[in-house]
């Protein structure tokens, strides 16, 4: 091998520099077709399943090895190249089944069945489809179905007992169904398990929570209204008659001279009565009426009227003599007199009305007497049944408008709002005198241009040295101003938010 690298790297130093680039340029476009045919013959991989379970990628990664197909496994996804066609040969096998057996556990039936392990068997498929059903809701990792399904004809009637579900979803995140969502699936729980009940449910989650405990809240035991539901009817109730008191007694006493208030017991229970009464005596029913005639010569039926009437005995006659035979039998078949009445009473019957009025004027008690007739009479109230009605006169107290007083302005706040006064009348003036000025050079300037010179040696020589630095400053702030505009602005607001 070391003879090798020595041949090479005597061959290498005898290469001038062009024999060199084309070696080694050979060498880099060989290098790049193989690359180029090593991604173009390599699979290119897809998503065959993903949010699986450790189960589910066991039963898949097994039947992939059996198949003989490449995959890659990324967390709880699985990918394999050509997805569709492998996805397809996975369903046929029935694959993944996630450990959830199903209705196909009926496919391989033995006759050696017995009745007892039908049903384990019926109870497990029911299981298992609820729970595949379940997964496939959104939110919903992972679910376990527990049900309990007694025996639906026992021996006697009051051991018949209602079947109940147990539910637990491992969910993606904390609160991941609605409440609409959870009583969606209780009622496909309900649909799918013969003689179920939505209080026989129980769904909890994976953080223990009762999602369930809501809806049992919710729902009454007479009629299925809410708790919730009954009081907005009763509140309901009561402000349409409370309003239509005082519609009708504002129109003779004026607006807001009228409060009424009512509390209505309502019987908002669902009833139904079934009565089965029977008759003293029964119903013909069907009714058969038989008559047999015989005349003749010879032998003749012979018998006694009764029972004993249908085993007939005969007599022998002589030739010569005549006999008749009659028999007339009538059946009657009775029918017990039965009436069945079934008798719905809807929720929402009035039981007490209890009506209060308060008028906001003087009134007699004859007018008291009017107006508990009139509104007694408006509303349907029955003093038989409990109802009351009182009317109040008393003075309505009138609400005054709220009176703004307006509030003393403090030193501390007089003071600086006057010095934000006096500091924006300051830059103000500042400004117009640096305006002025302006003006005011401009027009020395032009003179200076026109040919009228100024002895500034003669000026500067007769001023003071703090007349000659004032002036200098004067100057640059004057340029400062006219070359810096903005951020001479800058600079006063500056100064005048720090005072």
């Amino acid at each position: 091998m070391g003879e090798l690298i020595q041949q090479v790297k005597q061959i290498w130093d005898q290469m001038d520099l062009k024999k060199r680039l084309l070696f080694g340029g050979g060498i880099l476009g060989l290098l790049i077709f193989f690359i180029f045919i090593f991604q173009i013959n390599k699979p290119s991989y897809e998503l065959l399943y993903g949010n699986l379970s450790q189960v589910e990628q066991d039963e898949i990664i097994g039947e992939l090895v059996a198949m003989g197909l490449p995959y890659k496994k990324d967390y709880d996804a699985i990918y394999v190249p050509n997805a569709s066609e492998v996805r397809a040969r996975l369903m046929k096998a029935g694959i993944p089944k996630g450990g959830v057996v199903g209705l196909e556990i009926f496919d391989r039936s033995s006759l050696g069945a017995t009745s007892f392990q039908n049903t384990v068997n019926y109870k497990r498929a029911l299981q298992g489809e609820l729970r595949r059903t379940l997964r496939e809701i959104e939110g919903i990792t992972d679910a376990q179905v527990l049900l309990d399904i007694p025996e639906q004809e026992p021996i006697f009637e009051d051991e018949r007992k209602p079947p109940t579900a147990a539910i637990t979803l491992t969910l993606s995140r904390p609160n991941a169904l609605s409440q609409a969502q959870i009583s969606a699936i209780v009622n496909f729980v309900v649909g799918s398990v013969v003689g179920m009940k939505e209080e026989n449910v129980t769904i909890i989650d994976n953080y223990a929570n009762d999602l369930t405990a809501e809806l049992r809240k919710r729902t009454s035991l007479h009629g299925g209204q809410s708790l919730e539901e009954r009081l907005a009817v009763k509140f309901a109730f009561e402000k349409e008659l409370e309003r239509d008191i005082e519609r009708m007694l504002t129109r003779v006493f004026g607006q807001e001279r009228v409060v009424a208030r009512v509390n209505a017991e309502l019987n908002l229970d669902y009833q139904e009565i079934k009565k089965e009464l029977y008759g003293d005596r029964g119903v013909p029913r069907s009714e058969q009426e038989i008559s047999e005639a015989y005349e003749g010569t010879g032998v003749g039926p012979y018998g006694i009227p009764g029972t004993d009437s249908n085993i007939t005995e005969y007599r022998l006659l002589s030739d010569q003599q005549r006999s008749n035979y009659e028999k007339d039998e009538r059946i009657v078949n009775y029918e017990i007199n039965r009436i069945e009445e079934r008798i719905v009473k809807a929720p929402g019957e009035v039981r007490r009305l209890s009506v209060s009025l308060f008028i906001d004027n003087e009134t007699s008690p004859e007018l008291q007497m009017q107006l508990e007739d009139s509104v007694a009479a408006a509303l349907g109230l029955d003093f038989s049944r409990g109802d009351r009605i009182s009317v109040v006169s008393l003075k309505f107290q009138k609400e005054t408008a709220p009176v703004t007083v307006s509030q003393a302005i403090s030193w501390p706040a007089a003071a600086g709002l006057g010095l934000l006064a006096l500091l924006l009348a300051g830059g103000l003036i500042y400004l117009i005198m640096r305006r002025a000025r302006r003006k005011r050079e401009e027009a020395q300037g032009i003179d200076l241009v026109v040919g009228e010179a100024v002895d500034e040696t003669a000026a500067t020589e007769e001023l003071t040295p703090e007349e000659i630095k004032r002036r200098q400053r004067q100057e640059y702030l004057d340029t400062l101003a006219r070359e810096h505009p903005q951020d001479v602005a800058v600079l006063i607001r500056t100064w005048m938010l720090e005072d």
